[in-house]
């Protein structure tokens, strides 16, 4: 039973390789200008379609006004705000993904591992007036105003602070009725 399995399976190899060179080396030769064509008509359309997407040079953002913008990721997302404005409390920030205004509060809300010592709370607590908002949850007023972008950047470099945010109010007042218009 044996053999006869493989002389069978001999004749079906043999014959699908009779079977498979049968094309010639004519029709091969005759076959290559149209693949040839083909792909360069793909390449041509490939081209047109990179033209399309091309991308353009960024201009400089500026608001209606002409004056330049500075970008700032705070929490995670990308903020526009005027070239010479500072990150204090009261400042207009853009929210470029939310397309949305939003004042700056002067505080900072940071999330502490459990594992946080009431130690390393207090000592940060020396120059800024700490609150427990909720577990291990704290919102940090700096009593120096003027510190409030350079306390966020200290804190969100800090490993043993999980969460840093800095409080942003998107309710729709504005900090005086013509707060810059953003393009």
């Amino acid at each position: 039973m044996l053999i006869i399995f493989k002389k069978m399976l001999f004749v079906a190899i043999v014959g699908l390789n009779v079977s498979c060179s049968k094309t010639t080396d004519n029709e091969i030769k005759d076959e290559l200008p149209q693949v040839a064509e083909s792909q360069t008509t793909a390449q041509q359309k490939l081209n047109e379609v990179n033209q399309k997407l091309a991308v353009k040079p960024i201009k400089k953002l500026t608001n209606t006004t002409g004056n330049q913008l500075q970008k700032r990721v705070l929490n995670g997302e990308l903020f526009t705000l005027e070239q010479t404005q500072k990150i204090i409390e009261g400042a207009t920030v853009f929210n470029v993904s939310m397309k949305q205004y939003g004042l700056v509060k002067g505080s900072l809300v940071i999330v502490t591992p459990l594992t946080q010592t009431s130690t390393d709370i207090v000592r940060l607590g020396l120059d800024n007036t700490l609150v427990e908002i909720a577990a291990n949850t704290y919102r940090v007023t700096p009593n120096d105003r003027s510190r409030l972008y350079s306390l966020y950047q200290q804190l969100a470099a800090n490993k043993a602070i999980e969460v840093v945010e800095l409080e942003i109010d998107y309710s729709g007042k504005k900090n005086g009725d013509n707060a810059p218009v953003y393009q």
